[in-house]
């Protein structure tokens, strides 16, 4: 069994500075305790966000707060503020955690977004999550362009009838003349 080896008269120090006692003589503080002590100070951009979890097509994602800058895949999160089972349908999240970090000031992702206005846990609008392409967009704007252009008015083409012809009057005939 190796041995810690004792510094500044720490008797309690390990390798990776997890320390079972701190003490302020000595200077050191605990790594995550740094970093929370960072958050506290608003140096990091937060979001909340998905982390997928789970075996190979079960997954399961963990609702954190978590770095903006680290990876979406794994990573030290600030939180976990709950979870989400596509499979099962079943969804826990931390209410008031996830309404202290929104006041913090971490942005929730579209995803979380979504599912916390779905939970009501936020009053506003979902929001899109896929963007359309180019041509889809150019598609529509076309439509909508043809559909706001008024068409021209052509008018009914009916067939020509001409009036028929009033039947005319008897011509009177010239009477011959009668000698008197």
């Amino acid at each position: 069994m190796k041995r810690w080896k004792q510094k500044s008269g720490n008797k309690y120090r390990s390798p990776n500075n997890f320390f079972c006692g701190e003490s302020l003589s000595t200077g050191h503080i605990h790594p995550r305790k740094k970093y929370l002590a960072r958050l506290n100070n608003y140096t990091y951009m937060l979001t909340i966000r998905l982390t997928r979890k789970g075996k190979k097509n079960q997954p399961f994602f963990r609702v954190v707060v978590i770095d903006k800058r680290r990876s979406s895949k794994g990573g030290r999160a600030v939180e976990d503020l709950g979870y989400v089972d596509p499979l099962t349908k079943r969804k826990s999240l931390n209410k008031e955690r996830v309404q202290y970090w929104l006041l913090k000031g971490a942005k929730p992702s579209p995803t979380i977004h979504n599912l916390l206005v779905q939970e009501k846990i936020v009053d506003e609008k979902k929001v899109k999550i896929f963007s359309v392409s180019k041509k889809k967009l150019a598609e529509i704007a076309k439509a909508k362009a043809d559909a706001a252009a008024p068409a021209p008015v052509v008018e009914p083409v009916t067939p020509a009838v001409e009036p028929a012809p009033a039947p005319e009057a008897p011509k009177e005939e010239p009477k011959p003349e009668t000698p008197v």
